[in-house]
């Protein structure tokens, strides 16, 4: 029998709205154990392509064996996620633009969430004023 998730809260500065997203195919994802690896794959390649490499390793890479899926109970988060959902369809079925450029147009789309900015740039405030590469 498996042991059950415990989550843990981050602390204030990382429990924050970012809205990065990333976009990824699901063709071959059968298990939860699939699905972490491969987001977290696809989190390292588009976060490291769009210069936040030592932000993969802060944050996330040094995290990635204590992941834990949860439902969000905020419903501006939903309602935000549920508009990148529809940006994504758009640019994969409309325009045909592969996920992994997806990944870059939606953290490059302002949210009302964020106050109009855009994922790219609250990601990288998570950081403060120095460059991430």
């Amino acid at each position: 029998m498996k042991a059950p998730v415990r989550l843990q809260e981050l602390p204030p500065e990382r429990n924050t709205a970012v809205l990065y997203s990333i976009v990824m195919y699901g063709r071959g994802v059968a298990t939860e154990s699939h699905f972490v690896r491969d987001s977290i794959s696809e989190m390292g390649g588009v976060l490291k392509a769009d210069g936040f490499a030592s932000g993969f390793r802060q944050i996330i890479g040094r995290s990635a064996g204590r992941v834990a899926l949860a439902k969000r109970r905020n419903r501006s988060v939903i309602g935000s996620m549920n508009d990148l959902i529809v940006q994504a369809r758009l640019q994969l079925v409309i325009n045909g633009v592969p996920p992994y450029e997806t990944s870059f147009f939606l953290n490059r789309t302002p949210m009302s969430y964020i106050d109009y900015r855009r994922p790219r740039e609250t990601f990288q405030n998570l950081f403060g004023p120095r460059q991430l590469t």
